[in-house]
């Protein structure tokens, strides 16, 4: 189905933190998972710690987690890898 995007407070601000390519390539998927394009979900993780959040590869480095939500795409964060667990941690898994 078609979703809307909803987004954290300061991603703004993490997305303008990071690489061009790793912002655009975040954003041109985020895109494609609200639109519904069955093909943009290829790759993308349920976490073992948080079945409700989901995680999808942003180049080599980095990792975009989300909620798919009935009615929306819920942004988590865009994050390094190197800090994937840290935040699983955080989030409560």
């Amino acid at each position: 189905p078609l979703r809307l995007l909803e987004f954290p407070k300061k991603f703004h601000d993490t997305l303008s933190s990071l690489p061009r390519q790793v912002a655009r390539g975040a954003l041109e998927l985020l895109g494609r998972l609200a639109g519904g394009e069955p093909a943009a979900f290829s790759g993308v993780v349920r976490l073992k710690a948080l079945p409700d959040t989901l995680r999808a590869r942003i180049g080599i480095d980095h990792r975009l987690l989300f909620r798919l939500l009935p009615d929306c795409v819920q942004v988590v964060d865009l994050i390094n890898r190197r800090d994937l667990e840290k935040r699983i941690k955080s989030l409560g898994g």
